[in-house]
């Protein structure tokens, strides 16, 4: 921000004395938070500062920030209680940012990795964070996987301090955070079906070209290594499919075993390992029927796990 930062005090407009090269500001409770260039990109050192600035008194404390970045690849400052956060974005590609904390009362700066959203409530910070297998949310160290897949993942609301909205912009997933459970998903395009029967489904296809319409294959379903039961038999590039139910608010490891007719032996016979799907971690939550869905090329089995929407 260039010239001057103005406020109003009694109805007054006033000069508020701020030093200069604030680029972010966030006006809190308790006063004003900004984010500031300190030097150049070639200048050793903090080359950022966050700061906390008291409403009504002239209190205020600078806190040095290292990062090799520009003032663009700072996002959603906020800040609480005389501490500032902002996310920094990643050089890398794909990587999530990384959420700062600044405390204006002891001067320290904490680092968290892997963070694509946060929130800083009345009992403590709630953050979106992903990793390798999942996105999910974190609240005073208690974690639990999101359905919510993809880019654009954030907090859109939290209400009476532990219902809170996350949403992708097209589906919204509704955590109680108190007591780390998935409520409920919804979508403004589509409506989900209730687990009245089954809460998992599980569909196998084969989409490699060529098959031998005589062929028939079945999956034999294992869940957290114990036979659950299997599909049904038939040719394989038409769907195989399993329905079963599952405890919710929990994760469950689901394992197929492909077996497949041998014609010459007139049997089924297990294929060999080279044809078996590999393992798929679920977490299931409530009021869904939650779908794995396999496609299967004649090299790799291709996984997506969603929530079976109503006929």
């Amino acid at each position: 921000m260039e010239g001057k930062i103005m406020g109003t005090v009694s109805g007054r407009a006033v000069e508020l004395p701020l030093p200069g090269g604030v680029f972010a500001l966030y006006h809190g409770e308790d006063g004003l938070y900004y984010l500031r260039s300190a030097g150049p990109l070639e200048k050793e050192g903090p080359r950022y500062r966050a700061g906390f600035y008291k409403l009504h008194s002239d209190a205020g404390r600078e806190i040095g920030i290292e990062a090799q970045a520009g003032p663009e690849s700072f996002r959603r400052l906020r800040g609480r209680e005389g501490q500032c956060y902002f996310l920094l974005l990643s050089s890398i590609p794909g990587e999530a940012p990384a959420l700062y904390r600044a405390d204006s009362g002891t001067g320290a700066v904490s680092v968290k990795n892997g963070v694509l959203d946060y929130y800083p409530g009345d009992s403590g910070i709630v953050a979106l964070e992903q990793d390798e297998s999942s996105i999910h949310v974190n609240f005073k160290e208690r974690t639990l996987p999101l359905l919510l897949r993809g880019e654009g993942v954030s907090i859109k609301d939290i209400r009476d301090g532990r219902i809170c909205f996350i949403s992708d912009g097209m589906r919204t997933e509704i955590v109680d955070i108190l007591s780390m459970r998935s409520l409920y998903v919804y979508s403004e395009n589509v409506v989900y079906a209730a687990p009245e029967t089954h809460n998992l489904l599980i569909e196998v296809v084969d989409q490699k070209a060529g098959d031998d319409p005589e062929r028939r294959v079945f999956y034999r379903v294992l869940m957290n290594g114990i036979e659950s039961g299997r599909t049904d038999t038939g040719p394989p590039d038409t769907p195989r499919v399993y329905r079963t139910s599952v405890s919710p608010d929990t994760s469950h490891v689901v394992a197929l075993e492909r077996w497949e007719l041998n014609m010459a032996r007139k049997r089924y016979e297990r294929s060999n390992n080279i044809y078996q799907p590999g393992p798929v971690k679920i977490f299931m939550p409530r009021n869904l029927v939650l779908g794995v869905y396999l496609r299967y090329d004649g090299k790799e089995y291709r996984r997506v796990v969603l929530p079976v929407t109503a006929p």
